[in-house]
């Protein structure tokens, strides 16, 4: 590669640019420019090594947030940088004892976090420049991320059905299957029990994409991830859907539904940190070296290459002009950031693996029998493996062992204990690196039901499922209780669109799949008060009342329909009421905002109208006068 190759990420999306590097082992400096700032990422023989700005005291920052750090040693340490400007790795072995180890699982977890951020930036533009970069030989290779690694989770944490489908539409009339030996390739990426079974749906053959979803009987989402990834890293053969044979699921349906019990990974929920601690720091992510699953490189560098090309058959957009072969598709134009959020239904625990399992009380066996760990490493062996048999069919609040009345304040704390106690990393400050497997899968467990009960609105409905409320016993009533609850989130997105026919669509739906249930005749009630012009809401009013005061009846402790009544009380005149209704609002859900701010407007225009007004002085009429004149 000469002169230095410029891009766009709309028309090169990153997943597809970062196996394209890859693939071609390339050497040089990717920057990417958003808003004035420009990143620098490092690659050296297809591998990232770095990114430019660096974020300052990050590393500091993360020992804190693992429980490695008190505060003190934390103020201490940036006191000492910001004054003497040693090195932050220096620093945090002298003050805090940090070990080389612990030093490099942290520089490669910020690392891993930095990247992901990258994958945000939906049509930035790039530059390519192959040149070795100085900054290049002062950066450990251990510290390196695994490309694909890097690629499938960047995916997960920040694209979301349209994005993905968008990238993928080249795909669209073709049948896709799993490269016949591409074992080493697809342990790359870091599948976990989640993609085994589409994985397993795609070795046996070709699939168009809609068909492939249908037969995982799962949401479109996952499945679309990990065709993408697959894609992406030539993974995959494609090819015309009339073409070849191809298979089809047994009982086709025009939409899939989710099943009742399927749980997302709580790394597939992405807060602002990109990601959970429990699976991405440490040794589960895997790094960029030569050996492990990535398997050793040929000394010609492109000998063991897959070849990046499409199949036959599958558009693509002409190759940019940093080496002479085929490189990513055109692609998407509208980007959002994902997240997922549990459904009703959906909160029962995913089951530990029992290769896990096994593995662990074997490794726990040896280790006692071996009598070199201290009192406090096998007290907390001991509770790992008591949390691994009770895992399966644990609600979220069993898992963290917390009460059905619990606070979302009091769920952090909980969920904070078991990350200080059972995190993987802390096993491994004890001498149980062995049971880090173990522990890993235990906190994506731990994290989703920390998720779930995070949310007011998830806690709710959680609270409700578990208190013996949840789903009918009879499997149909069931299947139409999960149905309704589609339906709804369904209309709530169209809702906060302001899409009020399909809002109102998908609400009835809902009411009519589960009557009983009364946020969701709250939802359509309101939908239809918006979606009524100003002018003509009041001939509706009363109506719209009646219907959020029979949704209360059903559910007394619905946040949004006291809010709802309370705005229809306020537009009436009625501000007692009102008061009431968003004190009621705020009382079931913490931090309710839209009601707070109607119960402080309320009350300081109350204040302003109660304050006495204060008579005017002889002096001030007489000034007053004067200015008349």
């Amino acid at each position: 590669m000469g002169a230095d190759t410029k891009g766009t990420l709309d028309r090169y999306p990153l997943p597809r640019l970062l196996c394209f590097l890859e693939q071609k082992a390339f050497t040089g400096v990717l920057r990417i420019e958003e808003a004035g700032i420009v990143r620098e990422l490092l690659v050296n023989d297809g591998i990232p090594r770095a990114l430019y700005p660096q974020t300052i005291q990050a590393l500091t920052r993360q020992f804190l947030e693992w429980g490695r750090l008190d505060t003190e040693q934390y103020a201490r340490l940036m006191t000492s940088l910001s004054a003497s400007g040693a090195q932050e790795a220096q620093l945090l072995a002298e003050v805090a004892g940090i070990s080389p180890e612990e030093l490099l699982k942290g520089r490669r977890y910020v690392l891993f976090k930095d990247l992901c951020r990258l994958f945000t930036l939906a049509d930035a533009p790039f530059v390519l420049s192959a040149q070795t970069d100085p900054r290049m030989p002062h950066h450990d290779e251990q510290a390196a991320i695994e490309p694909l690694y890097l690629v499938y989770n960047g995916i997960r944490n920040s694209y979301d059905e349209a994005r993905v489908r968008d990238d993928l539409g080249a795909l669209d009339g073709h049948a896709i299957r799993l490269k016949p030996g591409s074992d080493e390739l697809v342990a790359r990426f870091g599948f976990g029990d989640e993609e085994a079974g589409i994985l397993q749906y795609l070795q046996h053959g070709y699939w168009v994409v809609p068909d492939l979803i249908t037969a995982c009987d799962t949401d479109p989402l996952p499945v679309l991830m990990v065709v993408y990834a697959l894609w992406a890293a030539g993974g995959l053969d494609a090819a015309e859907q009339d073409s070849v044979p191809r298979l089809r699921p047994k009982r086709p349906s025009p939409a899939p539904a989710p099943a009742p019990h399927r749980t997302v990974s709580a790394s597939h929920s992405v807060p602002a940190d990109v990601g959970t601690e429990a699976n991405l720091m440490g040794d589960a992510i895997p790094d960029g070296r030569t050996d492990g699953a990535r398997g050793p490189r040929s000394s010609g560098k492109t000998a063991a290459r897959r070849d990046p090309s499409p199949a036959a058959g599958v558009p693509t957009q002409p190759a940019p002009e940093f080496v002479n072969t085929a490189s990513p598709p055109d692609a998407s134009k509208a980007r959002k950031k994902r997240t997922l959020t549990p459904m009703s239904g959906t909160f029962a625990a995913a089951r530990v693996p029992d290769m896990v399992v096994r593995k662990a009380r074997l490794s726990a066996t040896r280790l006692k029998s071996e009598g070199k760990l201290k009192p406090e490493a096998i007290e907390i062996l001991d509770q790992l493996l008591d949390r691994l048999d009770a895992m399966t069919g644990q609600s979220p609040f069993e898992q963290l062992g917390v009460p059905l009345d619990v606070t979302s304040v009091d769920v952090k704390k909980a969920y904070m204990g078991l990350v200080k106690r059972l995190h993987p990393d802390r096993l491994a400050s004890i001498g149980l690196e062995e049971l880090t497997e173990a522990a890993d899968a235990l906190f994506k467990r731990f994290s989703q039901a920390h998720q779930t009960l995070s949310d007011p609105d998830n806690l709710e409905e959680a609270r409700r499922i578990y208190s013996g409320q949840s789903m009918p016993d009879d499997p149909e009533e069931a299947r139409q209780a999960i149905e309704a609850e589609v339906n709804f989130q369904k209309g709530e997105v169209f809702l906060r669109k302001s899409d009020f026919v399909k809002a109102e669509s998908y609400f009835r739906l809902a009411v009519e799949g589960n009557p009983q249930e009364g946020e969701h005749l709250a939802l359509l009630a309101w939908t239809l008060y918006q979606a009524t012009p100003k002018a003509e809401r009041d001939g509706r009013r009363d109506a719209i009342q009646k219907m959020i005061i029979r949704g209360l009846e059903l559910s007394p402790r619905c946040a949004r329909a006291h809010y709802f009544l309370g705005k229809l009380y306020l537009e009436t005149g009625l501000q007692d009421s009102a008061m009431d209704c968003f004190r009621r609002a705020t009382s079931i859900k913490d931090n309710y905002i839209e009601a707070m701010r109607e119960l402080r407007l309320l009350t300081m225009r109350r204040e302003r109208n109660a304050a006495p007004k204060r008579r005017s002085t002889i002096f001030e009429m007489l000034s007053l006068k004067k200015r008349k004149k």
